[in-house]
């Protein structure tokens, strides 16, 4: 069974069409990519399942609960996190702050001493840096701030677009490689990434996106061995 399914969803903007029939499937406990150009569609598919951005058609479901139609607040109480590309986070706060400021629903509050533990298990540099001013962090502190931040909603699925945007080569490894992670504690990842042969190598599962269609779904070695769809979808 599916956690968290997308059918036939279309979605635009001021009366201007960006999706067009998408179907996507994320299973328990796995990482899937959404891969694509810019402009593809990608963050549309992440701001749709949000409810940013309401569908026009289609449904939307977690666990076979309808999301299509409800605020974004109730998608996150249902579970769904959005970490948006760009970090956000909030600068003139501290990190652990940040950090609380994520477990604002009622079943997560009540968690929140235990997820944070957690949290800073996955990044010991937040532990370090927790009385600082988010402000003060580099921009790879302040990514893997914003992800903490996701986590401490306690997320059946946490959506990231954009992780490695900005990043220094061995940040972007570092922060791929904590998906990874993120996903061992029992958390699926739909996960938006510019580097796809890295985002392929931490995938289970790849979708590729062109002009608000999906154009393939499969393994993701099916995908990184496929040399038409990585030369002109993808760019490698």
């Amino acid at each position: 069974m599916a956690l968290l399914e997308l059918t036939g969803v279309e979605a635009g903007y001021a009366g201007v069409q960006v999706l067009w029939g998408v179907d996507l499937e994320l299973r328990e406990r796995e990482i899937v990519a959404l891969l694509g150009a810019n402009g593809a569609g990608k963050t549309t598919v992440l701001r749709t399942i949000s409810g940013i951005v309401k569908p026009w058609r289609g449904g939307i479901s977690l666990q076979e609960q309808h999301l299509d139609g409800l605020s974004p607040r109730e998608i996150v109480s249902r579970g769904v996190i959005h970490v948006p590309e760009g970090r956000h986070v909030f600068p003139r706060m501290s990190v652990v702050d940040n950090l609380r400021a994520g477990a604002y629903t009622e079943r997560a509050w009540s968690h929140q001493r235990e997820t944070l533990e957690d949290v800073y298990g996955l990044f010991p540099r937040l532990y370090e840096r927790r009385s600082q001013f988010a402000g003060t962090l580099s921009g790879g502190e302040q990514q893997m701030l914003a992800i903490g931040r996701g986590l401490m909603a306690r997320p059946k699925c946490l959506m990231i677009d954009e992780p490695s945007l900005g990043l220094a080569p061995k940040l972007v490894d570092a922060v791929l490689d904590l998906v990874i992670r993120i996903r061992d504690l029992g958390c699926t990842v739909l996960l938006v990434e510019q580097n796809a042969q890295r985002a392929l190598e931490v995938a289970e599962r790849a979708y590729v996106m062109e002009h608000g269609r999906i154009l393939f779904a499969g393994a993701s070695a099916a995908v990184a061995g496929d040399p038409a769809i990585r030369q002109a979808y993808l760019g490698l």
